[in-house]
């Protein structure tokens, strides 16, 4: 029998999963992210992941402003 998949921790906000995604993804303003905290940069491909999870809802986190301005400075 397969291992039990990896419940997502509820304490664990969607955003600290997407660091990377828009590190990868500089043109992203924007991810979505999927109640099995799957981060996707289109709403339609969450939502189509989303339609056979139980719990169907999608989180919308946009990059950090702050954090976009820090890694356009020049360095010193």
């Amino acid at each position: 029998m397969p291992p039990a998949a990896k419940k997502p921790d509820p304490k664990t906000p969607a955003k600290a999963n997407t660091a990377g995604v828009f590190e990868a993804n500089p043109k992203a303003d924007k991810v979505f992210v999927t109640s099995d905290e799957q981060v996707f940069l289109r709403e339609d491909f969450a939502k189509s992941h989303a339609k056979f999870l139980d719990d169907k809802a999608l989180t919308t986190v946009e990059r950090d402003a702050d954090a976009t301005e820090a890694d356009n400075a020049p360095a010193e």
